[in-house]
Order: C-alpha cells, then sequence, then structure tokens
C-alpha cells in the first residue's frame, strides 16, 4: 500500500543535529509515511547516527531507507532520492527536510488530512504550509504566515500571491509535492550551482494545475550559526553572484518560451529580476563593509552584466503604478545607485 508522504532529508556531517531532527519523526502523530535518509559522504558519525535511529523508527513502523552516497553535494543527494521515489512509485507526495530542523508532531497528519480527498477526486500537485522560526534554543522568533487557507486554485496564482511578498516561499521545506506530477515534469535540482532552491521552486508552482495551503506551521526552521552568517569568502561570493546571473538568463528565457499569459510571464521575470538586482545590491554593500578591493573591482563588471540586460525592461508589475514607473527609470538610468541604496 501506498504511503502518503516520503520525507527527504540529506544529511552532511550533521551528527549534532540527526538526534534532535529523528525525534520530531519518533513524535508524528501519523505513521503513514517514510523516510529517506541520504548520507552525502559525510567523515563525523553521522551515518551511525542515522543507523541508530532506523532502527528505532522501524520499531515505530516507520519505513525508512538509507542511501549512503560518495559526497555529491546537496542538489544532487536529493535528486538521487528523488529519482529511488520515482523508482519505487510507493508513495502519493514527496517533501523536504533539513535534518538542522525539526518538524511539528502533526505534520504528517496535517499533511494526510489535507490531501486524502484530493487523492480520491482531483489532485492536488501541491501543498504549502506555513513555518516556525526558532532559534538554537528552539525559541520561537517569528511565525511566516504569508497567506491563509487556499484551495483550488492554479499554480500561477500562488506564485503571484507569494513571489513578492515572502522571502521564504522558495525553501522546498515548505511544500509536499505530488510525486506523478514531480516525474511528468522532470523537475530536478540544478547541480553545481549556488542558489538552487530559487532557481527550482518557483518553476515547480507555477507549473501546477491545483494547489492548496494549510495557514498553519508544520516545519521548525532553526536559526543555527551557519545559516546567519554571512560569507566572507570573496570567490564563494562571486560564484554566488554568477550564479545568480545564470539563473536570471535561464529562468527569463524559460517564461519567455513557456508563460502564455503575458501578465503571468511579466510576473514571474520580474521576480527573477528582482532577486538578480538585490544580489546586486548584496555584493556592493558587502564589497564595501568588508573593503575588498578585489570585491569590489568585481562589483563594477558585475553592474556593467547587470546593466547590459537592460533589467528595467522586466519591471512592469504592478502595472501603471507611479512606483513601478520611477523604479524603471532608475535601473534603466542609474542602476549604480539603484544598486548602492
Amino acid at each position: 500500500m501506498k504511503k502518503i508522504l516520503t520525507i527527504i532529508t540529506t544529511a552532511y556531517n550533521e551528527e549534532k543535529n540527526i538526534e534532535r531532527y529523528a525525534e520530531t519523526l519518533l513524535n508524528q502523530k501519523s505513521r503513514n509515511f517514510k523516510v529517506i535518509f541520504v548520507n552525502d559522504g559525510s567523515t563525523d558519525n553521522t551515518l551511525n547516527k542515522i543507523n541508530e535511529y532506523s532502527a528505532k523508527l522501524r520499531e515505530k513502523g516507520i519505513d525508512i531507507l538509507i542511501l549512503n552516497i560518495e559526497n555529491q553535494g546537496l542538489s544532487k543527494a536529493r535528486n538521487i532520492a528523488i529519482d529511488e521515489v520515482i523508482k519505487l512509485k510507493d508513495s502519493e507526495y514527496i517533501s523536504f527536510v533539513d535534518c538542522d530542523d525539526t518538524l511539528k508532531e502533526e505534520y504528517t497528519s496535517k499533511i494526510e488530512n489535507a490531501v486524502q480527498n484530493d487523492i480520491e477526486n482531483e489532485k492536488v500537485d501541491i501543498l504549502k504550509w506555513n513555518l516556525e522560526i526558532q532559534d538554537e534554543n528552539q525559541q520561537t522568533k517569528e511565525i511566516n504566515k504569508t497567506i491563509k487557507n487556499v484551495e483550488n486554485i492554479s499554480g500561477i496564482e500562488l506564485f503571484e500571491k507569494l513571489a513578492f511578498n515572502d522571502a521564504l516561499f522558495v525553501m522546498p521545506s515548505l511544500y509536499a509535492i505530488r510525486l506523478e506530477y514531480m516525474e511528468k515534469n522532470n523537475f530536478k535540482f540544478m547541480i553545481g550551482k549556488y542558489h538552487e532552491d530559487y532557481e527550482l521552486i518557483p518553476k515547480i508552482i507555477i507549473n501546477a494545475s491545483k494547489v492548496k495551503s494549510i495557514d498553519i506551521p508544520l516545519y521548525n526552521y532553526i536559526l543555527t550559526e551557519g545559516s546567519i552568517t554571512r560569507t566572507t569568502d570573496t570567490n564563494k561570493t562571486i560564484k554566488k553572484a554568477e550564479d545568480t546571473l545564470e539563473i536570471y538568463i535561464k529562468s527569463k528565457e524559460y517564461g519567455m518560451n513557456n508563460i502564455k499569459n503575458k501578465k503571468d510571464r511579466d510576473i514571474f521575470i520580474q521576480f527573477y529580476t528582482v532577486g538578480l538586482l538585490e544580489k546586486g545590491k548584496e555584493i556592493y554593500k558587502k564589497a564595501n563593509d568588508l573593503n575588498d578591493d578585489k570585491l569590489k573591482e568585481y562589483s563594477k563588471e558585475y553592474f556593467q552584466k547587470l546593466n547590459s540586460e537592460k533589467l528595467y525592461k522586466n519591471i512592469k508589475y504592478p502595472y501603471f503604478n507611479i512606483k513601478t514607473f520611477i523604479k524603471k527609470l532608475i535601473i534603466k538610468y542609474k542602476i549604480e545607485k539603484y544598486l548602492s541604496r
């Protein structure tokens, strides 16, 4: 019998976090789920910790599959797990959980309740929920809530509600995605690139025929030192900027070729345009804050690249809005000034 959900978790040197996360799997109210752990070539005690908790999960009747691979990075590890679920075809939906985060005890039961009726009728391609942001002591800092319960809307409608209102909506951890839908569209994470979630999740959303959201936090996003510390590695900063530019170019092409409705296409392309401009601001600020000559020189080159893309042409929404018009003019004639604000 198919499970409602397969939870995909990748781990690289996460021995300190596995126990906290695995305990929240053990505490789930529903057992109608499976877990795939991908040990991505960890060099610490991660694999032993996974094996230890796999026995406890099985004792509670929870299916678990462990994939032990050479280190290939987050995207490749996730894609391997996706391929495995598609091959087994033993779940209706998949979700992604980072093992330095945790789950509410009603995570699986709420997902099951939300999609159960739809499985018997017209299937929901995507289910979305909210998250709770916690510190390392698991004290609540913020509950991320941007939309209330929605049912029977298209993915592009959901995207328009989220794109410029929720900075966290590109997190894969906020969604259960129907496996058949994932397979049909061959959705995979980009390999060897930063911001792989930012590239993929909007495309998964806009192509969905039917989406649903539940207005409750099911996922605890833990703010660890690693998640809030900004890198001072200049080469990594430059790589992230180049990857963002590449994602913009590919996503613009994708929108032009695949989104027929003009308004929907404009909003999709503007989303990636704004993301690229924000990356430009980040580069400028970091170069000056760190007084990094290499980064300062690179920022000039990056601004020229952005200028050559004529990004102002993509600033269209909201239509017939004075702020939109002014923003467009500044980006067209004074892009460096705009990025240095």
